[in-house]
């Protein structure tokens, strides 16, 4: 799979909606191909975060996983483990341990709730914290966070605490400590992003989403009531149920460093224009010692939702709005709000010293402005019959 996010460009429309909503500058570009604009996408610069995804409405975008060349690999490769985060699993099937008896039918080894992996994180980030407290630091449990540090904001990379992400320690500890060396390892989960992350490092071999999946079996008519119940596999050894328990990354952290400010950061609605802020700003002296970066609400992390501020640098909305476009609206707002009132103003200072200041104030901010009120009144003398009003009748006392 060389390319993860992927365009059907016969069905692009060039609406620059992947454009606008890309954090990535010109990893879309525009040609102009017999006479049409079509938006392509710089696979280079690419990030792989897929919300050009969510916005097409001609379904242009796409991305695929691993799953075909799993599907394929498994009919000859009996060595194959799963890792699956069951949060993912459980919101697009009701019962998933039919799920995990499909695979298993299929001959996969071994299917382990990768859960564990994020205590792995959390007890190897704790131990460099506790070497490390001359600035603050970057947390994270996201491959796509990282690499998005990694490849356009630089500055950061001093601040990142050096540990793998909690399904990559996951498929670690399977390889040194539950004989799975030269097992192939495969990930089902929510992520698209971290396909390139995995190739890199190595220790996932294939990553599959649970909704191609579910698309699959969908549409192979493959009914799971066919297939016997199957649990995760557990691991008995001490050294894992050390890691199991059900605090998130930042419970974890804040457990040993209570006096520790943690910022969690877990939605990619803004979650971009957060670490291009903090690139601005690591100068700054920071309100927090550690910022978590979680990038999808739940799963890797456990459900945990949390409410969010930016109170420490600037602020910004929750939702998909950039900053640059918050401070179009501002101006905008601000323009067609101030501008009125000046002339208001001046028909104000024109007419008290004829009628005073109360009279004019309260007329021509409720009644109307007096670039209005001349015109209109010269339009209807003349529809009238009356002809242009005399100036002389256009005198302070006949806008009392």
């Amino acid at each position: 799979m060389d390319k993860v996010i992927i365009s059907d460009i016969n069905k692009c429309s060039a609406c620059n909606k992947c454009i606008e909503c890309c954090p990535i500058e010109f990893a879309n570009y525009v040609k102009i191909e017999n006479n049409e604009r079509k938006v392509y996408i710089d696979s280079s610069r690419c990030i792989s975060c897929g919300k050009c995804i969510t916005v097409c409405f001609n379904n242009t975008r796409t991305y695929q996983d691993d799953l075909t060349q799993f599907l394929e690999d498994v009919k000859t490769q009996k060595d194959i483990t799963f890792l699956v985060t069951p949060d993912s699993l459980t919101e697009k099937f009701e019962n998933y341990k039919k799920v995990l008896g499909f695979l298993h039918s299929l001959g996969v080894k071994h299917i382990y709730d990768a859960s564990f992996g994020v205590n792995i994180t959390s007890w190897a980030s704790i131990n460099f914290l506790k070497e490390h407290n001359d600035k603050f630091y970057i947390t994270h449990t996201c491959g796509n966070a990282i690499d998005l540090i990694q490849k356009y904001y630089k500055n950061l990379i001093p601040h990142l605490v050096p540990t793998n992400g909690p399904n990559s320690c996951s498929a670690i500890y399977l390889r040194k400590y539950k004989n799975e060396k030269d097992s192939k390892i495969a990930l089902l989960s929510h992520c698209i992003s971290s396909s390139e992350h995995f190739k890199e490092e190595n220790n996932i071999n294939y990553n599959i989403t649970v909704e191609k999946l579910f698309n699959y079996i969908k549409e192979n008519k493959i009914n799971l009531e066919e297939y016997e119940e199957y649990d995760f596999d557990q691991i008995d050894d001490t050294n894992a149920k050390y890691f199991y328990n059900t605090k998130d990354l930042s419970e974890n952290i804040a457990e040993y460093f209570p006096d520790y400010k943690i910022k969690n950061i877990d939605d990619k609605a803004y979650i971009f224009d957060y670490i291009k802020l903090l690139s601005k700003n690591f100068e700054s002296k920071s309100k927090y010692n550690i910022y978590n970066i979680i990038s999808c609400k739940g799963y890797c992390n456990n459900l945990h939702v949390k409410q969010h501020d930016f109170n420490d640098f600037t602020k910004i909305p929750k939702g998909e709005i950039s900053m640059n476009k918050l401070k179009k609206v501002i101006i905008s707002s601000a323009t067609f709000t101030f501008l009125p009132s000046v002339a208001i103003l001046i028909g104000v200072l024109a007419l008290a010293p004829s009628l005073g200041v109360p009279l004019p104030w309260a007329r021509l901010s409720v009644v109307g402005s007096l670039q209005y009120e001349g015109p209109t009144a010269n339009n209807i003398a003349k529809a009238l019959g009356l002809g242009e009003l005399p100036s002389e009748l256009m005198n302070p006392a006949a806008f009392a």
